[in-house]
């Protein structure tokens, strides 16, 4: 049995996915899930949207890289005490645009895997009561 992330003390959730086109759509369906049960008092869907986002981000150029021999990408949520949700997703291509990817969540951080075998980017949404 899964326990509910609003009753795990750490208030955090990990998932993996492959690479394909479809993992966007499936972390957005997850977080939406994982949110939804948690009662965060954020923006679900904005939540759900940016970590599909980063996904995407993190992936590259899929069509380009030979998916058979890359690692799965991590998708964590983590509500923190002071209600603000961190997004991150490490994995993927190591080349960042990240005038691009700021653009666009402006809250992103970055940073390249010291292998340069991939990068992580992290997003922090502010919840309902977050002050």
């Amino acid at each position: 049995m899964t326990v509910p992330l609003a009753e795990q003390t750490a208030r955090s959730r990990e998932t993996t996915y492959p690479y394909a086109p479809a993992a966007p759509r499936k972390a957005r369906v997850w977080a939406q899930t994982v949110l939804t049960e948690a009662r965060w008092d954020g923006d679900v869907q904005s939540a759900a949207d940016t970590l599909a986002y980063l996904v995407l981000f993190v992936l590259g150029d899929l069509w380009a890289a030979d998916v058979r021999h890359v690692k799965p990408l991590t998708a964590s949520l983590t509500v923190r005490d002071d209600g603000f949700l961190l997004l991150e997703v490490s994995g993927g291509d190591a080349e960042l645009d990240a005038e691009t990817a700021i653009s666009c969540v402006p809250s992103l951080r970055w940073s390249m895997h010291e292998d340069a075998g991939g990068k992580t980017v992290q997003a922090l949404l502010s919840g309902g009561g977050a002050a």
